[in-house]
């Protein structure tokens, strides 16, 4: 589903939630040179990155200026381009999180940043991500919003003994502890624990590109569950062209149950092949935690006159 957004600058564009793209595409990206201020001039670092546009070298060798993030998004960033830019891992996945919740761009480094913090309520959630999460009990169906501080202690050193294995995400890894300086065994998989939780440098460690580190996030999103092994995730990259239109068109909303009558029920197109394509794997289910709603307490509390 293609939206008509208004950019920061007053003109409008097309939005996608998602473009699906293979690593190809992003290995002809080329190399981040740096950005171009307000006024044309070449910077290392900019206030707002944003609103900058920024040089690139083609693996051609040619030089090309691509226009600011607040029209393009992010998800055409590779995750080494990120990295060059300043951007942190929490900062990159909340780019692509807008995108595919918003089906549109974040504008500003202020929007940037609340973009970062979790919602504080139900009412909150239901705006921000357009369905009822707010008291999900298992952390998987719920919208992923990482810190810093979730990637500061540990950091991927690389695979046990060195050796990639078959299956990357049915493997334990090696980790430095930054506290005690000791190596460690994971002790858990990325089917577990989510190739999205991994930091973007961590990621890159261990081998995994950004078609594939993108892929893990939009499972997350949208289909609420972590990508399982490797033939999970080289479908997941893109799925068939149904799929990916029906997952355009309603986004997170398509997995918000699994009860077939229910689904069946929706009238929605191509909802067959989106259902076949949702259940193809096993995924957490739906359960309540009655966690406390700070936006209901916050109205009870409030006393209205007589």
């Amino acid at each position: 589903m293609v939206t008509t957004i208004t950019l920061r600058d007053g003109t409008e564009e097309y939005a996608e939630r998602w473009r699906y793209r293979r690593q190809e595409y992003f290995e002809k990206a080329g190399r981040f040179l740096g950005w171009i201020d307000e006024n044309g001039t070449p910077r290392k670092s900019v206030s707002d990155r944003l609103g900058s546009a920024y040089v690139i070298e083609l693996p051609s060798g040619a030089i090309e200026t691509n226009p600011p993030l607040f029209s393009t998004g992010f998800s055409h960033l590779p995750l080494q381009h990120a990295l060059a830019m300043g951007f942190s891992t929490s900062e990159y996945q909340a780019g692509l999180r807008y995108q595919m919740l918003y089906n549109g761009y974040l504008q500003t480094e202020e929007e940037l940043v609340h973009e970062q913090i979790p919602p504080r309520d139900r009412f909150e959630t239901i705006c921000r991500e357009g369905n009822e999460g707010w008291d999900e009990r298992n952390p998987t169906r719920r919208v992923p919003y990482p810190s810093e501080e979730h990637f500061a202690r540990y950091q991927v050193r690389g695979w046990l003994g060195g050796v990639v294995p078959e299956d990357r995400l049915a493997t334990e890894f090696e980790l430095l502890d930054s506290v005690s300086g000791n190596l460690i065994r994971s002790r858990c998989c990325l089917n577990e624990i989510g190739l999205e939780s991994l930091s973007i440098t961590d990621a890159l460690n261990l081998g995994f590109n950004t078609a594939e580190y993108q892929a893990a996030l939009r499972t997350r999103v949208f289909e609420r569950r972590h990508i399982l092994d490797e033939a999970d995730l080289a479908e997941a990259i893109v799925p068939p062209s149904n799929v990916c239109w029906a997952l355009e068109a309603h986004g997170r909303g398509c997995s918000a149950h699994r009860n077939a009558d229910d689904f069946r029920a929706k009238s929605w197109t191509n909802k067959d092949e989106l259902w076949t394509w949702i259940t193809r794997r096993d995924a957490p289910r739906q359960s309540k935690s009655g966690r406390p709603d700070g936006y209901r307490d916050d109205v009870s509390s409030i006393s209205l006159p007589r």
